[in-house]
């Protein structure tokens, strides 16, 4: 665990907004945070910066992704958000 970080979880079976969704929390964080993309089964083009961790693995559907995610988990606090909330 690392004192402070949050650990933003985002399952993703369909990554098109994906794009758009990880820059805008990127740039709304205020303090150390790591986004861990639990890629279900997909392929994503994610953004080059160490905050950002993809964790491709076969389809395994909500449960299983978050699952997968879990697993990389470095912070004090967990945050789950859909890939469609921008």
């Amino acid at each position: 665990m690392t004192r402070g970080l949050l650990s933003i979880i985002i399952p993703s079976a369909d990554p098109r907004f994906l794009p758009r969704m990880i820059p805008s929390l990127l740039d709304a964080a205020r303090g150390p945070v790591e986004i861990i993309v639990s890629l279900d089964g997909v392929e994503a083009d994610l953004p080059h910066d160490p905050r950002v961790i993809p964790v491709p693995h076969p389809r395994y559907g909500m449960r299983g992704a978050l699952n997968a995610a879990r697993a990389h988990v470095r912070g004090d606090y967990v945050l789950k958000t859909d890939e469609h909330c921008l």
